[in-house]
This record gives C-alpha cells, structure tokens and sequence, in this order.
C-alpha cells in the first residue's frame, strides 16, 4: 500500500484513504466489553507465551476461509466483531461509493484487508444484506 501510494503520487494522481481513522478506532474499541477485551487479550497472550513465528500465524490464518474466522469472532465476541469489522466495513462501503459517485468517470483503485474484501464486493454489486 505504501509503494501505491508513492507512485500515485509521483504520477499526480488522486489518492482517498477508505479506512475508518484509527482514532475513530480506538474510541470505538473502549465501548467494547470489558469481558470480551479479556477473552481477546487471553487469545492474544497465547500467541506471545509461544515461541510461534508469525509466519506460521498468517499460514494458518491464509489457509482458512475467512468467512469461518469472521463467524467465529461475531460469535465469541459480538461487540468486536461489531465494531472492528462489521461497522468498518460500513464505514469503508460509504467511503468507497462517495469516491464512485464523484468521479464515475474514473477508475478507483482500492486495497482493503482481507476480511472487508467480499462484503465491498457484494455491496458494490448491489447485493450485500448483511
């Protein structure tokens, strides 16, 4: 993303970030539960109490469908799921389509996680009910 944006740059081209800003972020993540802030540190704590390489993490992660990852957090923690995905995902939806209605003439380019990839996909096909 950071080599995109220097050449879009360096070629004068117009750059818009869809990301929610992560100050907006972090204020949403102080609504989530405190019960859910500890179930998510204890997942984190068993990655740090291992000597796992963080290749191996983003193996696994590459190697399961996203969608089952997604379901697994709204279920386990509705309220980060909610804001950390979920809401995001609005955020960049509304993003995106204000970027196609100002410039319908023009090509946008856009790089998003993974995890936001096919919700922007259906949404912008029109046929996101989620």
């Amino acid at each position: 993303m950071v080599s995109a944006y220097k050449i879009a740059k360096q070629r004068n081209i117009k750059v818009g970030l869809i990301d929610r800003p992560i100050v907006e972020t972090q204020i949403l993540f102080k609504a989530i539960p405190l019960k859910e802030k500890i179930k998510l540190f204890k997942q984190l704590l068993k990655f740090s109490n291992k000597k796992i390489k963080v290749e191996s993490i983003i193996n696994e992660v590459n190697n399961k469908e996203i969608k089952d990852i997604v379901d697994q957090l709204k279920v386990e923690l509705p309220s980060l799921h909610y804001f950390l995905i979920k809401s995001r995902d609005e955020y960049i939806i509304a993003k995106t389509k204000g970027y196609i209605y100002d410039y319908p003439e023009k090509k946008i380019l856009a790089f998003v996680g993974k995890g936001h990839l096919k919700t922007l996909e259906e949404s912008l096909k029109g046929g996101h009910n989620d």
